[in-house]
């Protein structure tokens, strides 16, 4: 915030507090010094003294507003600091408690909000009040509202803390609640010596409300249960004064028995008010409070080292980890803890993970862990275990998936290495490290790992052997997010490709040796899947033993994949799985035999795949290799009968439209795959469609150095798929995807010739018409690519269509046309659509001579359908193509073409005398003449533009206007419905007829 700015919201804040005008602008500027509130905190004692003064003598309206404002104030600055500058006087007392029986608590909390304070810092005056048991009752009454709670529990705690009679009698009522009784604790404790603090509770008394406390704390929710955990520090204290030490010890062995609440925020709060305990016990008793800590240390230690990690309760662990960081950051352990941390427990936490239900959990330990380093860092001599805590505080600030535990490792990290870095490294490499970014996970495997390993190897050797063992050991065969296994086994490989170290490699294969015999040992799934993703690396697959065992393994595994499983764990085996089968497959192993159960398996994968899951690009990119590789060549069968049934059964999911299979096809051998092609597609459906021809586009090379270019025109047919479903328009996605493929071999199509151009250009220009905005945006583009015209990204879309549309022949004008209808007469679009697409014909229209322009009107009336031709449509079966490809809906057409010639006549369309107005009307309303209400309504609403345009250009035409008047009478008699007023159609049909003579009065 500059100072400007901040000048300029403290005037509106002094202006509105002296004068109480624009209070929202008031309000406002208080609540931009959020992110910084010392700024306001300066000013804050004239702002409040301004507004309380006067304040009994104000307005209803002016206390509303400085009540707002002031607790604006203490939203910002917190109520403690605001309230300290309200006038102290022991006078205002009685006007406070009127005004606190005027005010509403429901509809007016703000200003009680401001007058609760108030009260409060009155009552911390040394005085004795007569009327505290009036005060307490007009007060109670005042929890109506959350944000008053803690107020009022505020007043009744400065009363209680004056007047024992007062609290017993209030506590033997039940009506003392935890937070109130939280800062009736507080102010004893800060207000009395010892001697009264005895007077003020006695044993008894105190064991009541220890009970209260502790008893059936289980069915509290989180708020009071942390408030009882703040309590129970000064019920201790308490309890130390009276020398109660049944009662010490009842609220010890109740948080030892309680230290796994559910909640992160009471897991925080016991922690802290535990070490508060510990701490006041060792001003006492040493001895004792070594003990406890060593009980809950060495249970921690042991529930690490014999428990499975699965098995171990994290809440519990997680205050554990909490509680002796409060004890570092108090410097109230021992010595000997930081070894035993450092040594038995910090390598286990970094890492720390568990799997519930498909959920990552375990983050909260990880940053307890290094909120523990850095606590002692801080408070201890760390100089013997700092190799150790800063390895593992490195590993979590570079490898941790997680970026906010990333950031707290490196936050201790950056403590440590400032202290004791030098026990480790040199100055160079201390800043070397801490100057390794930490936000980009990727970029941490991809690159902090090399620049590491190389600064280990040359300054500290045996860690660059622990960093490589973490990566392999931690992440990749035990690490619960996938995303980190494969990072990982990046990271391992590219140290062997790119360190230039033979020690570093030679260390990463030793290790692949040990862990090849430990997992050949290990008949789990998951490890061997594993183990099975970070071998399948080309590095690796060069060494015999390392080959031997990926093979073994892959035999292994292909019986223990459960393709239907959601399970990303189950997800990843079959990623691991397919990884190895690739590479088998492309490096060509002589020894590779696929059998019926790898078969059986592949093609479950194939079926299990759905192209809605993020994986199924991965897995397509896996198994086509490995299923081209099938189809080119049967010598890796186990047998010919092996081979028949895989190509059968493959050929039955490609026409059940399996998406992998489908887009498989298009890595048949090329003297297969045409004749497959068109055999197959007619019976494919959209999606089916998408996926081959999206895999085709990979395959399209290869196929015509083989085949020939014969396969181009096939392909360009694609662009006709009007297919409409339920979803809508699928049939777009086949369009855009065969866009996409022309235009990523636009190329081929230019050099297969004149025939073939001349298959797709109108097909282009058609689409770059049509109102689809991603396959128009994308057929222009490719369309420019053919014309060589450039169009930037300024220009309007229809200028450079129409500057493509003058560098084609015009023999594929009649398409363009077809599609521009459909952008200028759609049903359903934006107005400004529709507006644009007007707008650009009627420019176009007028830049065209008087020959020109009755051409473009004859051929803009040939597009429409005739009704012959839309009878023809219905009468048969089916509309598609001979690959299966939906024809566009004649109806549809015929409806677009006519709201078109209605839209153009409405905006004034000029049109050319020699035009022959009779036909085209006898053509448009022979459509009124198809069984279509939508179709009827359309030519009806055209028919008065057709009549307009005879009054405005044609003084021979007056018996056609009168015939469309005539006829629009007819139609209008015809919707008649018995005991129905007027018919849509009649409305359109006597509006028609009342436009009409509206046009010819004003000629």
């Amino acid at each position: 915030m500059d100072d400007l700015n901040v000048d300029s919201l403290l005037t509106v804040i002094e202006n509105g507090v002296q004068n109480l005008n624009d209070i929202p602008s008031v309000l406002t500027a208080i609540d931009h010094f959020q992110q910084d509130p010392s700024i306001l905190d300066d000013h804050l004692a004239d702002l409040v003294t301004a507004l309380a003064a006067d304040f009994f003598a104000r307005s209803t309206e002016d206390k509303k507003s400085i009540g707002a404002i002031f607790y604006t104030f203490s939203k910002v600055c917190k109520v403690k600091r605001a309230r300290r500058h309200l006038p102290t006087d022991i006078f205002l007392l009685p006007h406070i408690l009127d005004q606190l029986a005027v005010w509403d608590g429901i509809k007016d909390w703000k200003i009680l909000s401001m007058l609760l304070p108030w009260l409060n810092i009155i009552l911390m005056s040394p005085f004795k009040l007569e009327n505290d048991s009036e005060i307490y009752n007009n007060t109670k009454n005042l929890k109506v509202y959350p944000v008053l709670d803690p107020l009022v529990a505020g007043v009744h705690a400065e009363l209680f803390s004056k007047n024992l009679d007062l609290f017993q009698n209030r506590c033997d009522e039940n009506e003392i609640d935890l937070l109130t009784l939280n800062l009736t604790f507080k102010s004893i404790l800060n207000r009395k010596t010892s001697h009264e603090s005895q007077q003020l509770l006695n044993p008894l008394k105190l064991a009541e409300l220890t009970s209260f406390c502790i008893d059936d704390s289980h069915e509290r929710d989180e708020t009071q249960k942390i408030l009882i955990f703040k309590i129970l520090p000064k019920l201790c204290r308490l309890h130390i004064m009276q020398e109660s030490w049944d009662g010490f010890e009842e609220i010890t062995s109740w948080v030892l028995n309680n230290m796994a609440p559910g909640f992160t925020e009471a897991r925080i709060q016991l922690a802290h008010s535990f070490a508060k305990i510990i701490q006041l016990l060792t001003t006492i008793d040493p001895d004792s409070s070594h003990a406890l800590v060593e009980d809950v240390f060495q249970q921690l230690q042991e529930e690490l080292e014999t428990m499975p990690i699965d098995a171990i309760d994290a809440d519990r662990l997680h205050t554990q980890l909490l509680f002796i960081a409060e004890l570092g950051r108090l410097r109230s352990l021992d010595q000997s803890f930081v070894t035993r941390f450092a040594k038995d427990v910090l390598p286990i936490t970094t890492g720390f993970q568990q799997l519930r239900l498909n959920k990552i959990t375990g983050h909260q330990i990880r940053d307890a862990s290094n909120f523990l380093c850095w606590s002692l860092v801080r408070k201890y001599d760390v100089t013997s275990d700092v190799e150790n805590i800063v390895f593992h505080l490195l590993m979590c600030s570079m490898l941790d998936p997680e970026l906010t535990i990333r950031r707290s490792a490196s936050a201790a990290l950056q403590e440590a290495l400032g202290r004791y870095g030098n026990a480790v490294f040199d100055d160079t490499s201390v800043m070397t490290i801490i100057e390794l970014p930490c936000s980009n996970l990727e970029l941490c495997y991809k690159e902090n790992v090399p620049k590491l390993i190389e600064l280990f190897v040359s300054k500290v050797p045996h860690l660059s052997e622990a960093t490589i063992k973490w990566l392999v050991h931690i992440n990749v065969m035990r690490n619960h997010d996938l995303k980190i296994v494969e990072l990982s086994t990046l990271s391992v490989t590219s140290l062997i490709t790119l360190s230039g170290n033979p020690e570093v490699a030679a260390k990463i294969f030793k290790l692949i040796f040990e862990l090849t015999l430990k997992v050949r040992n290990d008949q789990t799934a998951n490890a061997k899947a594993r183990y099975l993703f970070l071998i399948s690396e080309r590095v690796f697959y060069g060494d015999e033993r390392i080959r031997s065992a990926c093979h073994e393994t892959l035999s292994w595994l292909v019986n223990h994949l459960k393709t239907e499983s959601s399970n990303p764990q189950e997800h990843f085996k079959i990623t691991s799985f397919l990884k190895a089968q690739n590479l088998v497959v492309t490096m060509g192993a002589a020894q590779l035999k696929i059998d019926a159960v790898m078969v059986e398996t592949l093609l479950r994968i194939a079926r299990s795949a759905s192209p809605t899951e993020p994986r199924f690009e991965r897995v397509k990119g896996l198994l086509l290799p490995i299923l081209e590789k099938m189809f080119c060549d049967g010598a890796h069968f186990e047998s010919s009968i092996v081979f028949q049934q895989f190509k059968q059964s493959f050929r039955k999911l490609v026409t059940q439209n399996n998406a992998m299979c489908c887009a498989a096809m298009a890595y048949m051998p090329p003297s297969d795959f045409l004749s497959s092609f068109i055999s197959y597609c007619p019976h494919l459906n959209y999606d089916g469609r998408f996926h081959v021809l999206n895999a085709l586009s990979n395959t399209l090379p290869n196929i015509i150095s083989s085949e020939g270019s014969g396969i181009l025109s096939i392909v360009t047919e694609f662009l006709d798929d009007y297919t409409v479903t339920e979803q809508g328009d699928v049939g777009g996605l086949v369009r855009k995807c065969t866009i996409d493929l022309i235009e990523k071999h636009i190329v081929l199509f230019l050099d297969a010739g004149t025939s073939t151009m001349e298959l797709i250009c109108p097909r282009l220009l058609r689409l770059a018409a049509e109102p689809a905005e991603k396959v128009r945006e994308r057929a222009l583009c490719v369309l420019g690519q053919i014309c060589q015209l450039r169009c930037s990204d300024d220009e309007p879309h229809d200028e450079c269509l129409f500057r493509i549309y003058h560098n084609m022949s015009e023999t594929f004008y009649d398409e363009f046309w077809q599609g521009f209808v459909f952008s200028a007469g759609a049903v359903y679009s934006t107005d400004r659509q529709i507006r644009t697409s007007i707008d650009s014909f009627l420019k176009h229209y007028a830049e065209q001579a008087m020959e020109k322009r009755l051409g473009l009107l004859n051929k803009l009336i040939r597009i429409v359908p005739s009704f012959s031709q839309v009878k023809s449509w219905q009468g048969e079966p089916t509309h598609v193509n001979r690959f299966g490809c939906q024809r566009r809906d004649i109806i549809k057409r015929a409806i677009v073409c006519v709201n078109f010639w209605r839209r153009i006549l409405e905006s004034g369309l000029d049109l050319v005398e020699a035009f022959n107005l009779r036909a085209a009307y006898a053509r448009f309303y022979n459509l009124a003449l198809v069984k279509s209400s939508v179709l009827k309504m359309a030519v009806i609403k055209l028919m008065p533009h057709l009549a307009v345009a005879c009054t405005a250009n044609f003084s021979n035409y007056d018996k056609l206007q009168d015939e469309i008047i005539a006829r629009l009478g007819v139609l209008a008699q015809r919707s008649k419905i018995e005991g129905v007023r007027n018919t849509s159609i009649q409305t359109a049909c006597l509006e028609g007829i009342a436009t009409i003579n509206l046009a010819f009065d004003e000629v």
